[in-house]
């Protein structure tokens, strides 16, 4: 179900212009990695835990808005997923 939500999430984003490599290549490591837990919809801490789990701050904030972002789509339409918390992981603007 996460793969096929992660593909009509991509369709509709392009078709109103969004190129969305990187996105792309986030939320099909991100559902892979729910996938292998068993998770059928999106969890805020198995999220939070994908996120943390890369070498920088600003990679973590990165996935963890793009997978914000993908949560807030799937939840307008199924309330069984979660939207993850903003603001855990932050980036310095110098």
């Amino acid at each position: 179900m996460l793969m096929q939500a992660v593909d009509t999430y991509l369709a509709i984003r392009r078709a109103v212009g969004f190129a969305l490599d990187h996105t792309e290549g986030y939320l099909r490591n991100f559902a892979r990695f729910a996938l292998a837990r068993g998770d059928t919809h999106i969890v805020a801490a198995t999220a939070v835990e994908w996120a943390a789990r890369t070498t920088s701050e600003a990679r973590r904030h990165n996935r963890l808005q793009t997978v914000i972002r993908f949560a807030r789509f799937m939840a307008a339409e199924d309330s069984w997923h979660e939207i993850p918390p903003e603001g855990l992981f932050w980036v310095v603007s110098l």
